[in-house]
């Protein structure tokens, strides 16, 4: 008798020492995905960084203060509507509510549509003011401020599209489908990459070519972003 509990005690370690690990293997693993799948904008904004460390001095800094601005109304009306939005999306999934789900993802997208309209088409149309009134001083040169407000038009069509994405990736993680956000995040890579270097070569090997191609980066990543 002694023995078998010894054995069954034996067989009972060594089963949740094989199950603790296979369990914590299989989080990490959908934890990744997960995050992975969660930052396509971030992705997008890394590879128009490494497109836009070839071209002039200054290049990265003017994507990177354009993309600054970008996140004042992304923040607002995307990230507050998701965040917002993930409880009662969660509650709705868990009660298999595919109908409710759905009806409140269509009014989050509509509320993120009213409020990042305005806010896309007031950057465009004012992009060289608020470049100028941000971003022109010191030792900032007329070139680099151009480049900053074109980066800001490019990341204006951008805006819509970013801030709806933030409710579907709450109602993504409400289901549990964190590989297909990471699919989709990688395939918006490709429009990024696409229209990035196809602007290169519109724009040429010219000297004083510094607005068009980093129009052409920031509209790759508001095409990835779409």
């Amino acid at each position: 008798d002694v023995r078998e509990k010894l054995s069954s005690r034996n067989e009972t370690a060594n089963s949740s020492c094989t199950i603790v690990p296979e369990a914590a293997r299989r989080f990490l693993l959908r934890f990744t995905r997960a995050l992975a799948g969660a930052a396509p904008h971030q992705l997008h904004i890394i590879a128009g960084t490494v497109i836009a460390s070839f071209l002039f001095p200054g290049a990265i800094s003017a994507l990177y203060f354009a993309e600054r601005l970008v996140e004042f109304p992304l923040g607002l009306a995307g990230a507050s509507v998701g965040m917002a939005s993930l409880p009662i999306m969660v509650s709705l999934a868990a009660k298999r509510d595919t109908e409710g789900l759905s009806r409140i993802l269509r009014r989050n997208i509509l509320r993120t549509a009213f409020l990042s309209l305005p806010a896309a088409a007031g950057l465009f149309a004012l992009s060289g003011p608020l470049a100028c009134s941000f971003f022109g001083h010191g030792a900032a040169t007329p070139e680099t401020v151009a480049a900053t407000a074109a980066a800001m038009q490019g990341y204006a069509f951008a805006i819509p599209a970013l801030c709806a994405s933030r409710p579907i990736l709450a109602a993504l993680h409400a289901l549990s489908a964190g590989e297909a956000a990471l699919r989709f995040a990688l395939r918006s890579l490709v429009p990024v990459l696409l229209v990035s270097l196809a602007g290169q070569f519109v724009s040429g090997n010219k000297e004083d070519a510094f607005s068009e191609p980093l129009l052409f980066v920031s509209l790759g990543i508001s095409a990835g972003a779409w």
